[in-house]
């Protein structure tokens, strides 16, 4: 089984192609109660999560996820998580292994792909141009095929692209993401927004209500940037910095990905 969480689809996409490589089922993580969660688990004999990296470290969303499981029965052979990243991961998997410590859940394998950067609330930090996204969907047959063979021989590995100043970026710069960066405070619309709700039906954890036909924020964000992404008249902002930003969403690119991949 295949456990994933996703807001612009990168995540979503790459586990459905290991399910499919791996003769595996992919879920939506999100929609998985504790309970329904522990009798899953203890009938799986390989795990698997894949899950973005916000910060250099895990969503919000899937730590909580990962708080609620850590004490549960999971009967696996096999343990792993993939994560996806617009460049690097840092150290990441030493705040998962550090969730997971003292529990029945024991990673035997992490393994890190770049896929098309999705960040734009921070100057400088924009969708990846036209050339930068397409030869990281062009690279994503090979690196899934590798993560595929690692996965098929239970290999006990670490294949993680850390960056330049791993710690730094997972334990000082992320911890100014959250507490900093972490809030939706600075969202607000547009006059383009049509009050089509595409915001609201797509946000993970319901943080997005209507009123008088315009989304407000209920402060309680993760920061995934759904809403942003899947806005249809880009009429979502998140103060000044998304301004002549760009969107992203893996389903508008799929004729990029090599000719088998999709």
């Amino acid at each position: 089984m295949i456990l994933y969480f996703s807001s612009t689809g990168n995540s979503k996409f790459l586990a459905e192609n290991l399910a499919l490589f791996t003769n595996d089922t992919a879920y939506n993580l999100v929609d998985f109660t504790t309970t329904h969660t522990e009798k899953i688990l203890s009938h799986t004999p390989r795990l698997g999560f894949v899950l973005p990296t916000y910060g250099w470290d895990m969503p919000v969303i899937v730590s909580s996820f990962f708080k609620k499981i850590k004490d549960l029965h999971v009967n696996s052979n096999f343990i792993y998580v993939v994560v996806t990243c617009g460049d690097d991961v840092g150290f990441i998997d030493r705040k998962i292994n550090k969730l997971f410590r003292n529990s029945n859940i024991k990673i035997d394998a992490f393994f890190s792909i770049c896929m098309p950067n999705t960040y734009v609330c921070l100057p400088g930090f924009d969708v990846d141009n036209d050339k930068v996204r397409r030869k990281k969907l062009s690279a994503f047959k090979h690196c899934l095929a590798d993560i595929v063979s690692n996965i098929k021989t239970q290999n006990h590995t670490t294949r993680l692209k850390r960056g330049l100043f791993p710690f730094t970026k997972t334990y000082i710069l992320g911890l100014l993401f959250k507490k900093i960066l972490l809030t939706d405070k600075y969202f607000h619309t547009t006059e383009d927004c049509i009050s089509c709700k595409k915001c609201e039906n797509v946000c993970p954890n319901h943080n997005i209500l209507f009123k008088d036909n315009r989304p407000e924020w209920q402060k309680n964000c993760i920061g995934c940037l759904s809403c942003y992404h899947h806005c249809p008249t880009k009429a979502i902002r998140f103060g000044n910095q998304t301004d002549h930003k760009g969107q992203y969403l893996i389903t508008a690119h799929l004729n990029e990905l090599n000719p088998n991949d999709n």
